[in-house]
């Protein structure tokens, strides 16, 4: 079942999202209905990101927040990650590139300037493959991710509700994203 990408969607669940907006740590939402809240939550984040007067919200709250549930509550767990930090099969600590092609996973990354980041450091560090396993972007956004690829060697795959890959790879172009 998709999101309800609406104004009442995120105003709702203003006091929740305020809450999370200036927290530094985590809460703990009390109710009867843990995933329907859960569920309640993610559709107002996701809606926020198309109004530009809300859009703030899922900029700040998404990249910082994973959301749990649990018997009679949902969770929010504060968890701010280093943007740009690839984590995959190569030691991230090393300043060294990478000998052959590897690939790495960004979960943390959310919003678009997130991607373009991992992007840059995944130029950096020899990456031919990145996924971004929690960034949904819009589709506004997506076109403008698709435009910075095009003035890099890097490739888009969208992969709708589970996320985008950035590659290097040719053998990938059959399953490219590009505008229609």
């Amino acid at each position: 079942m998709g999101y309800n990408i609406s104004r009442f969607s995120v105003n709702r669940n203003l006091p929740q999202l305020d809450l999370l907006l200036k927290a530094q740590t985590d809460i703990r939402f009390e109710t009867a209905y843990p995933r329907k809240l859960s569920y309640k939550l993610r559709e107002a984040l996701h809606a926020s990101r198309e109004f530009d007067d809300l859009k703030h919200y899922y900029e700040t709250i998404t990249p910082n927040f994973t959301f749990k549930e649990e018997p009679n509550a949902v969770v929010a767990t504060y968890n701010p990650v280093p943007v740009g930090v690839p984590v995959g099969p190569v030691d991230v600590q090393s300043n060294s590139k990478v000998d052959g092609p590897s690939k790495g996973s960004l979960d943390g990354a959310r919003t678009l300037i997130d991607v373009i980041g991992g992007g840059v450091e995944g130029d950096e560090r020899g990456y031919e493959e990145l996924h971004f396993p929690n960034a949904i972007l819009s589709q506004d956004d997506i076109k403008k991710l698709w435009d910075w690829t095009e003035t890099t060697s890097w490739g888009l795959i969208d992969h709708q509700e589970k996320g985008l890959t950035l590659t290097k790879s040719e053998k990938y172009n059959d399953f490219l994203w590009s505008p229609e």
